[in-house]
């Protein structure tokens, strides 16, 4: 592991734990036939046997992300998003709002702060909001 110092280290370490026991009762939440939208779809898809999709890039209001996240019911968002393409931590997620119902939150101290670092959204109550 490469970190800058312990504690980055220690951090790094923490929300690997988080990620891996989310994504491994994620069939808790998402039955056979549905799948999960997620920014790392291939390690979602392999530690928690579900199907997962890549969340499209580039997504910047509730509308269109309705929209480009319509195939899946579950949306799994992670603190470490891809910021190098400027999205923000938990990407999409925070396009939604409160509509946005968590099925679960795993929070952890990220630079002293309490921070949400791994949560699995259900889709459905974004659509209902609008439908």
């Amino acid at each position: 592991l490469v970190a800058d110092n312990p504690q980055s280290a220690d951090e790094a370490l923490e929300f690997g734990a988080r990620f891996i026991g989310a994504v491994g009762v994620l069939r808790d939440y998402v039955a056979p036939g549905e799948c999960v939208y997620a920014v790392t779809p291939k390690m979602v898809a392999h530690f928690g046997r579900v199907t997962a999709i890549a969340v499209p890039r580039g997504i910047s209001d509730p509308d269109t992300a309705r929209e480009a996240l319509s195939a899946c019911r579950y949306l799994l968002t992670i603190f470490a998003t891809s910021s190098q393409f400027g999205e923000p931590e938990m990407y999409p997620a925070p396009l939604f709002g409160p509509s946005l119902r968590p099925l679960f939150v795993s929070e952890m101290k990220v630079d002293g702060l309490e921070r949400p670092v791994v949560a699995l959204f259900d889709l459905a109550s974004v659509r209902d909001a609008v439908d």
